[in-house]
């Protein structure tokens, strides 16, 4: 027998009561009526998906649907405040769409460029050579110069794997 079960979780958000069916990670809104409306959401201009509420009168309040979907699991966690670095969400495959549970973390800023694509190199025109740096903790390191542009590049991943650690 192939039974289709539904992962729910109920939580409220100040004044809302939410659902999230967790197999298709979408959020349901209670109405007055009793009924369950599925909630919309939209990408920015950064491509996060994006919706709204009304938690005050005429004044509407944009939350990204990640931020909701940690919240959902971990409902102690201040989805209100994203301007402290230690308060961020990392897309651990870097895709902005894919808001499961298992892709989110929480990390600081300096973490989440960590998990930004970067190339690490470039061309030095100058020395005619490849170069490659790293940046931490806002300063740039520099790695070497290099005859290839391969090598530029596996040097720029080993540092990676040594300086942009995320546990």
């Amino acid at each position: 027998m192939d039974l289709d079960l539904e992962f729910i979780i109920y939580f409220n958000l100040l004044n809302y009561k939410l659902k999230l069916n967790v197999n298709e990670n979408e959020f349901y809104v209670l109405k007055k009526n009793g009924d369950w409306k599925l909630k919309n959401f939209s990408k920015n201009s950064s491509g996060y998906l994006i919706t709204s509420f009304s938690f005050e009168k005429n004044k509407e309040t944009l939350i990204l649907k990640h931020r909701l979907v940690y919240f959902a699991y971990n409902q102690d966690f201040d989805i209100f405040k994203r301007s402290t670095t230690e308060n961020m969400i990392d897309h651990v495959d870097r895709d902005k769409s894919n808001n499961f549970i298992e892709n989110l973390r929480i990390v600081t800023n300096q973490q989440n460029l960590f998990n930004q694509k970067a190339r690490g190199y470039c061309f030095n025109k100058q020395r005619k050579k490849w170069q490659a740096r790293i940046q931490i903790n806002k300063k740039q390191k520099f790695l070497g110069l290099f005859d290839t542009e391969e090598e530029a590049s596996e040097a720029y991943l080993k540092a990676k794997k040594i300086y942009h650690i995320i546990n």
